[in-house]
């Protein structure tokens, strides 16, 4: 499958993305991972490659002191 065909698969599925509580259920679960990796530490730069709509990112965002969230597709990045 090529980047333009992953990027129009996701971009289909965008505007319902949230909606799902098995992925925000998975984002929550990452989001703790991380914080537990972050710990105490002196608020972290993080990259989030293939952030979707941003689920993980937003609530990351207290902890760090920069975020870098890319995706291949626009319409997620618009959620």
């Amino acid at each position: 499958m090529s980047a333009a065909n992953i990027a129009e698969h996701f971009d289909r599925k965008a505007a319902g993305w949230d909606a799902d509580e098995r992925r925000r259920a998975l984002a929550g679960d990452i989001v703790r991972a991380v914080e537990r990796e972050i710990g105490n530490s002196a608020r972290p730069k993080l990259l989030d490659y293939g952030a979707g709509t941003g689920l993980c990112s937003i609530a990351l965002a207290p902890k760090c002191s920069s975020i870098l969230a890319v995706d291949v597709s626009p319409e997620m990045q618009r959620c």
